[in-house]
């Protein structure tokens, strides 16, 4: 993890993947939190949505959805479309923060301008909410 350590978000994000599916190392988890924490932190979109599920989905970690939330709307803020439907999902539903339909309709109309159809037809407000389960199925982007 030198090259992380020293600025490489891409290794650091890589480092993140590497360390979360390697199934039976003790310190795993956290290594893989940090190499995900310091690429999110310096600007890598996908890191912040890899550790924002692993905080919603509570697998590998304490589920936290106030973590997972921030952690969301920082990807996309980066400009990750599945982030900013999850952090839509999130906002619309009360999940980890309080129920905001307007915010939540300017995440699914900034994931619709990164490229989802399906946010462009959600982008207004609505009665219409959707599930846990939306955000645990939404895809993840990958570069493999």
């Amino acid at each position: 993890m030198s090259k992380c350590d020293k600025g490489d978000m891409d290794s650091c994000y890589s480092a993140g993947r590497i360390y979360e599916t390697s199934p039976g190392r003790v310190d795993a988890v956290n290594f893989a939190v940090y190499a995900y924490s310091k690429a999110c932190d310096g600007g890598d979109a996908l890191s912040c949505l890899y550790l924002s599920r692993m905080y919603f989905s509570g697998d590998l970690l304490t589920r936290n959805l106030d973590m997972a939330f921030i952690l969301n709307l920082r990807g996309c803020e980066l400009k990750n479309m599945y982030a900013c439907i999850n952090a839509a999902v999130f906002l619309e539903n009360g999940i980890g923060v309080e129920k905001d339909a307007e915010q939540a309709a300017a995440r699914f109309t900034e994931a619709c301008i990164l490229g989802d159809d399906q946010s462009c037809t959600r982008a207004t407000p609505t009665d219409e909410l959707s599930t846990d389960a939306d955000v645990a199925a939404a895809p993840v982007e990958t570069d493999e």
